[in-house]
């Protein structure tokens, strides 16, 4: 989650009015090559905000992203699944 963590970086140093932080993040979930970010330690930043006023979306292709969601600290309403195949967009075009 290392670019989550530098969207999150980029997004404070604007120093917005909390409550108008929307973050979302959509991802498959294999882009975590980071040394410097766990989930643990992104959970722990991600609580932090939200507890500021940030809203975060999580948004997952292809994993258990209720599951993944939870780990991130992300509310199971702002939690939804996305299925990266034909069936998938089909059904999201509807």
């Amino acid at each position: 989650m290392p670019a989550a963590a530098l969207l999150l970086d980029r997004a404070e140093a604007h120093r917005g009015d909390p409550d108008d932080q929307l973050v979302v993040i959509f991802t498959d979930g294999l882009e975590n090559a980071s040394h410097q970010w766990t989930h643990k330690t992104l959970f722990a930043r991600i609580n932090q905000l939200r507890s500021k006023g940030w809203t975060f979306v999580f948004l997952g292709a292809n994993q258990d992203s209720y599951a993944t969601g939870a780990q991130l600290a992300m509310p199971a309403g702002n939690v939804s699944n996305f299925r990266a195949d034909a069936v998938g967009v089909a059904a999201r075009s509807k």
